[in-house]
């Protein structure tokens, strides 16, 4: 991957993130990284395989920091106020 790699194929696998990125870049990174070490699959894929792999971990990723509950709450939030302004 391109912010942090890891590596699966030794015995105990390392993952790495950019302190140069903002905090909440690390976070996914580091869920990212995490989810290819328990998928056993390394950063570095095969071309057949990267894109399903690299989406699949960004999912992963994304749905641990912002969970779909809280982000249609949100949604919903945010049109309530259009509305009202309305």
């Amino acid at each position: 991957t391109g912010r942090a790699p890891d590596c699966v194929d030794g015995r105990l696998p390392a993952v790495v993130a950019n302190i140069h990125d903002s905090p909440r870049a690390r976070s996914f990174t580091l869920i990212h990284e995490l989810t290819h070490v328990a998928l056993r699959e390394s950063g570095v894929c095969s071309l057949d395989d990267a894109e399903r792999v690299e989406v699949f971990c960004n999912r992963v990723a994304g749905t641990v920091l912002v969970p779909a509950d809280a982000l249609l709450a949100e949604a919903l939030s945010r049109e309530v106020r259009c509305r009202r302004r309305a």
